[in-house]
Parts: structure tokens; sequence; C-alpha cells
């Protein structure tokens, strides 16, 4: 009897930053568990074999089934022309783009002797996908991805941050070429469903994040995590880490931090800061008070692995999360709750739902300074987070968070759980 081979399907990621790196892995290891066989392309290979590398270790297969990962094939984004948007209508930058990239996956089947039977897209972000209709021609594979945007769907209307654009899931999910989609937010899986139309599934899937706290050879709380606890000298900390841009309240985290009645708190703010995204006075005034105040310490790089970044929310008082503008979700309040810390987020939307939900920690209103330095004061007594451990619901969302959800999700998806041969895919 002859083993049927598995579909081979590309997983594309172009960004390396904040939560990309490890989504993409995570990805890979789903998709073969679901019985693909995954070509990764990403922007630092290297970066990925060694996170590859790293526990934890793979789940069982879906199914009984198990497809390989190959070795990571370096991308970029189309060179030249591309460099050069603001000279470009939309639709020539994306036919560039995305032509570039099916040139870059037509390279590697006539090389391998083999055909890439579908693509997943790692992230995808409306304004990099508004005028993929246009480059269809020139792309030429039927597709998928993750799409992690709840704009659409919780502010419609409104535009996306420092992109002057609308979100448009209508122009990108419409496509022939579109297989389904999958989502992290429970609330958008129905009118994404409505969108869709008949035979193109969307699936939800677990926000997955990676919370591992020791690297190989080494034993959690040395490194960061133990330097932050130190320059803390016993104050409750109270952290803001992650991919820092301006709508994840760098602002009104400072202004927190440099209140009188919060002195008694330390304030940790680690990772890249999007700059461009902050006007001169105001970086000036943030860079003031990181330097000046005694009760902030900002590591203003990227923490060196997820298990850096996992030491220091489980050395958290209070993770913070209270951004402005921001109704996706966002893996810190997932990494959070399975450390089992306190997490403060703004009212409504998606984290504002889920905190509520399963008493993860306190919400305030966005913009709110006063209610803000009132909770954080709240949240900073010692005996917080006994009240806290009364009421949370920790288990029933770690659960629904649950990376091992993650193959099966893909599976459905894509038509694996069903065993739906590759060269259906291949019909765009």
């Amino acid at each position: 009897m002859t083993t049927a081979v598995p579909p081979t399907i590309a997983l594309i990621e172009w960004n390396w930053m904040g939560h990309h790196p490890s989504y993409a892995v995570q990805l890979a290891l789903a998709l073969a568990e679901a019985g693909l066989d995954v070509v990764p392309f990403c922007a630092d290979p290297q970066d990925f074999a060694r996170r590859l590398g790293q526990p934890p270790a793979v789940p069982a297969p879906v199914a009984g089934r198990i497809g390989s990962i190959h070795p990571a094939e370096q991308i970029y984004r189309a060179p030249g022309r591309l460099q050069q948007s603001t000279r470009l209508r939309g639709h020539d930058q994306a036919i560039h783009h995305f032509g570039f990239l099916g040139k870059l996956l037509r390279r590697w089947g006539r090389r391998q002797g083999r055909r890439i039977d579908c693509v997943f897209f790692a992230c995808i972000y409306d304004q990099e996908f508004e005028f993929f209709a246009s480059a269809q021609p020139f792309f030429r594979f039927p597709w998928t991805g993750l799409y992690l945007n709840s704009r659409f769907f919780r502010l419609p209307g409104t535009v996306i941050p420092y992109s002057d654009r609308l979100s448009c899931p209508e122009k990108i999910f419409s496509l022939r070429s579109c297989r389904g989609v999958a989502l992290v937010d429970p609330g958008a899986l129905e009118p994404m469903r409505a969108h869709l139309g008949a035979g193109k599934p969307a699936v939800l899937v677990p926000d997955f994040t990676d919370t591992s706290l020791a690297e190989p050879g080494s034993s959690p709380g040395h490194g960061l995590a133990r330097k932050v606890r130190d320059f803390a000298q016993g104050r409750p900390i109270v952290s803001l880490v992650g991919h820092l841009q301006r709508t994840k309240g760098l602002l009104a985290f400072t202004e927190a931090a440099a209140s009188p009645e919060l002195e008694d708190g330390f304030f940790f703010l680690g990772g890249a800061i999007n700059w461009h995204q902050i006007d001169g006075p105001t970086r000036s005034w943030l860079l003031r008070q990181w330097e000046e105040r005694r009760n902030i310490y900002a590591h203003l790089q990227r923490l060196e692995s997820e298990s850096s970044l996992n030491q220091i929310i489980q050395n958290s008082a209070v993770v913070y999360a209270v951004y402005a503008d921001f109704p996706n979700s966002s893996n810190i309040m997932t990494k959070a709750a399975f450390l089992r810390r306190p997490v403060l987020v703004s009212q409504g939307h998606l984290m504002g739902e889920m905190v509520e939900r399963y008493g993860l920690g306190e919400s305030v209103p966005a913009g709110d300074g006063a209610a803000l330095r009132a909770t954080l004061r709240h949240m900073l007594q010692g005996d917080y987070g006994d009240q806290l451990a009364r009421r949370a619901d920790w288990p029933s969302y770690c659960q629904l968070q649950d990376r091992r959800r993650l193959p099966g999700a893909l599976a459905q998806l894509l038509g694996q759980d069903q065993g739906e041969a590759a060269g259906s895919w291949a019909r765009a």
C-alpha cells in the first residue's frame, strides 16, 4: 500500500519582532502535527532554527499523522521598488511584493522537485494585504493564515493607528484563492464567516504562546529577571514588556510610575520601542523620566528570549497591559494567566472581556489616569494576590488558550481532519 505524501505548506513570516518569532515556530510545529510538510520562509532562519530546537517537545500528532519541518528559508521583502512605496500606488506595490514572494516559492519547488500546495501567512495585517487582489495573477498560490486583527469587528470605521487605513477583511478573504482564516477573537468568528461565505472555514485557534521559564541548560531566576528583582529591592514590580509602541500605553505607564502615590512600586519597561510612532517632545519627556526616576528601570531593547520575558512576568506583582486603542488580543495576557499573575487591561474589547469573564485581574477605562493609579494602588496591596486567587478562574482560561488545541484547529482549517487531498488545494 502506497503511503500518501503529506501536503506541502509554506509558512510565511516577514516580521521578526515582538511575538512574531515565537508564533512562527509554534505555527510550524502545529502544522507539522496536523499532518503537513512545512517549509518556513522567515526573516531570520538561524533564530528560527534555534527556537525550534528548544523545549517544549512536540505533542502527539493529530489523528496519528505527522508531517515534517524543512530547514527555514530566508525571505526578504521585495527589494528596490518596495522601499519607494511613497512613489507607488498600492496596487503596484502589492504586485511587486507578492509577485516576488510567488517567485521565491516556485523557485524552492523547482530546486526541491516538489510543489508547494498552499501558503499559510503567520500574520495577516490589513495594511499589507489591502491590495492583495491585484497581485493574485502574479502570486498564484492558494492561501490561508492567522488574522489577529479585531478592529473591523470591535471598532468599525476607525483607522488602524499610524497607517491612516481602515481594516478591510472583506477585500482580503473574499478572494477565490483564500481557503479560510484562523482567528483568536471569539467575537469575530461569526461575522467573519458571514464575510467568507460557504466553503471557506473560519476557525477559532487558541491565543497560543510560549510559557517556558528556563533556557536549555540553565535555570530560571537568573539574567535580566534577577537584575530587575535586585533593583526593585523588595518593592512590588509592575511590568510592561514586549514589542513597545505608543498604543501599548507607554505614556500612561510612565505617568503612573512618576506619580507620588505609586512611588512605593517598581516599574519595569522591557522591549524594543517603535520610536517613529512617538513625537519629539513626548520622546524627550519619556527618556527623561526613565533616566531620572529611581522607581523605573527601562530596558529598551528586545528581551533575549521568551523564557526571559516569562521570568519577568512571573516576578511581577502586576502585568501592565492597559493598551490604548487596542481591540485585539495580546499574548502577554495569556502568558500572565498561565503563570497566574494579575493583569491590568483597558476596559472593553477582547482583553477586557476576558479579564472580566475569568477574573484574571482588573480593568480601567481607557485614558482615565486617576482610575489607573487608584487601581494600581489597590493591586499593589499585600493582600490583593489572595483576593484574586479566590475569584480567578485561571484553569478555564488556560484550557481555552491551550497550545495543544492549535494543531487540531489548523487541521480543521486546512481540511486535514477529513483527509483532504493536497490536489484539491491547488484549484484556484
